[in-house]
């Protein structure tokens, strides 16, 4: 993964990410707030 694929704002959260959500990173390039949302929405029962 190059720096270059991902915007650098979302650099740091979007590749934390990935290593949990391989198959969602699709995700952050659509809407990051829907992803952390999504992210939250695993945590809970």
């Amino acid at each position: 993964m190059q720096s270059d694929d991902v915007p650098e704002l979302l650099l740091d959260c979007s590749y934390c990410l990935f290593i949990k959500l391989k198959e969602f990173t699709f995700i952050i390039y659509i809407s990051p707030f829907s992803l952390l949302v999504f992210s939250k929405t695993l945590d809970d029962p």
